[in-house]
């Protein structure tokens, strides 16, 4: 019980306390180190291994990140101004490019973003998501799943090398 009464003790825990409350409050930036997450990024169909989008995520309010297609890659005889025909939301019949495919991702580690949904414009269906950063920003691992990260599919998006 002696120890509890020393005031030194006390100054340690309280002083920890704020210590750690300080730390919550500070920006993801602060926390986590550079955001390499900003920026345009290749869309890569993960069957076919082509570029299908050029995709922008930049940051938005509150520390969350959406992602907008900028263009639109089609294969040869694909309609070059698709419409998200299957989408079952706002953006039903809209048109692809300039839709906001990311929306409410987090970033919630070093090089981790959670927390958000991605649209599949072909199928219409929004998945949950999960980013990882790789190769100090030149990749991005892109998870999109229902439930849980075990039942989805990844692709890995390669940044867009004309701009950063």
């Amino acid at each position: 019980m002696k120890n509890f009464r020393n005031p030194a003790w006390v100054r340690l825990v309280v002083f920890s306390c704020l210590l750690c409350c300080a730390n919550a409050r500070l920006p993801a930036a602060e926390r986590f180190g550079p955001d390499l997450l900003p920026g345009l990024w290749q869309q890569v169909d993960d069957a076919s291994g082509r570029t299908q989008a050029l995709v922008r995520i930049d940051r938005v309010e509150a520390g969350l990140y959406r992602g907008i297609v900028e263009k639109y890659i089609p294969a040869e005889g694909e309609d070059p101004n698709p419409k998200c025909e299957q989408c079952r939301d706002r953006r039903r019949n809209q048109p692809v490019i300039g839709m906001q495919i990311i929306e409410g991702l987090k970033r919630v580690g070093e090089n981790v973003y959670e927390q958000g949904t991605i649209l599949d414009p072909d199928e219409g269906t929004v998945y949950r998501l999960k980013i990882e950063v790789m190769e100090k920003g030149a990749k991005l691992d892109v998870r999109g799943y229902v439930g849980i990260s075990l039942f989805g599919r990844s692709q890995t998006w390669p940044r867009n090398p004309q701009v950063r």
